[in-house]
Parts: C-alpha cells; structure tokens; sequence
C-alpha cells in the first residue's frame, strides 16, 4: 500500500534548496563587470525591470545588486528612487586621474616582482586584441581587452586588498572610459596611443625596472584620459 503524499507535505526534504544568495552574487558581478567595462555611461538612469528581463531572474537579485553598487558610490539613487550611474564632473575626474596614477602605478611596481611566468605572453596578447578590436571600430572589444590587460597587471601584485581599492576606482571611472563608443572613428587614436604604452609598461614588467614601470603606467592613464577629457561634454553629464 503507497502513502499518499499530501501537496507540498515535507517538500524540502524531497528537493534541492535554491542557493538564492549565488544568483544574486552573479548578477552583482555581472553589472559590476559592465561597468567596469563601461557597458553603461555617467548619468545613464538603470531600469531593475530591465535589467531583470535581461538576466531572466526575478527582480529581486537585481535590486540587490543595484544596492550594493549604491553602496560603493558606482550608482547613485535619486530623491525619486530612480537609480543612474554616477555623474562625472570636471573635479572628479581630476580627482581620480591622480588617485588612479599612484595606486595603479604602485600595484605596476608590485608586479615586476611576480612570479607569474606567463603574465607577459597574457599582457602581449590582450595588448594585440585591444589594437586589432579598435582597428575594426569595435569600441566595446576594445575596452574590455584594456580592462583585462590592466587588471592582469594588478591581479599579479599580489595585494588583494589592493586590488579592492582599484576596482572600486574604476566602477566610478569605467563608464567614463567607455564614452569613447560615441565616436569609434575618432576612439582609434587612444587605443593606438595606449598600445603604444602597454608596450612600454610590458617591457618594463619584464626586465623588473619598476620605476620605468610605474612611469610608463602613469602616462597610459593620464594620456588616456586626457583624450577623453578633450572629447567628452563635462556639462551634459550634469543634467
């Protein structure tokens, strides 16, 4: 004789719990990702509904995620609860160019001292990839091979906690790197100029010169970002 099993009697014994808290760290991670990638823009107002849609999850695990971005000051939440990706201002792109310039140029030095052997054919290759992406006016590619390329670098200082304050550095100046996108034509001058300075700072990495490795960082960034600030309208990003 079978036991009939009444609806929804003793059903956590009989599946799997969700893990709800992994889904969550992977949406975090995702949009965290994009912005460190600049998949988003300074200003740009973020939709948990579409968002949500995108991922096919509820939008819960978003909404969380879009919280802890808050929290890290990459987002910003409105009076009316809109949330929109951090402005950039004149100011705080001064800010972050000479914050960025002494701690990325630090975690370089760190890195001439790894003993990751296959850090310089990795750096290489993404160094290539960058070019050739912004040789066929893919912007997109382009940034996402130079986020790798520098966080490869800074991943081999072996800081974690440094690499933490990058990180949190480059959500706030992600979106403004990628506002190249509005002129791929025009964007094909940076990225020349830039594998120009990866090289540079890849052969420094190699021979251990640390000085010339901290150098050779601090002008890609500020060569860098200097284009950007020549071709980026600092008044509209604070509509």
């Amino acid at each position: 004789m079978y036991e009939t099993v009444r609806p929804g009697h003793d059903l956590a014994a009989r599946v799997s719990p969700v893990d709800v808290s992994t889904l969550q760290e992977r949406v975090y991670q995702s949009i965290r990702l994009a912005l460190l990638r600049g998949g988003f823009e300074p200003g740009e107002s973020i939709s948990i509904r579409a968002l949500a849609k995108a991922y096919g999850t509820s939008p819960m695990p978003v909404r969380e995620a879009l919280q802890r971005l808050v929290a890290a000051k990459a987002l910003v939440q409105t009076p009316d609860r809109l949330i929109r990706v951090a402005p950039f201002t004149r100011e705080i792109h001064e800010e972050h160019i000479r914050i960025r310039i002494q701690i990325e140029g630090y975690a370089t030095e760190r890195a001439c001292f790894g003993k990751n052997t296959g850090l310089i054919p990795r750096l290489t290759s993404l160094n290539r990839d960058m070019l050739d992406a912004a040789l066929a006016h893919d912007v997109e590619a382009a940034v996402a091979a130079n986020q790798t390329f520098h966080f490869e670098i800074y991943e081999a200082s072996g800081y974690p906690q440094l690499l933490d304050i990058i990180s949190t550095l480059w959500l706030r100046s992600g979106p403004f790197v990628a506002t190249a996108r509005r002129a791929p034509g025009n964007a094909l001058t940076i990225f020349e100029t830039g594998f120009k300075a990866h090289a540079r700072i890849i052969e420094a990495i190699k021979s251990r010169n640390r000085k010339k490795a901290r150098y050779a960082m601090g002008v890609d960034i500020r060569t860098a970002t200097k284009w950007l600030e020549n071709n980026y309208d600092f008044a509209e990003d604070t509509r």
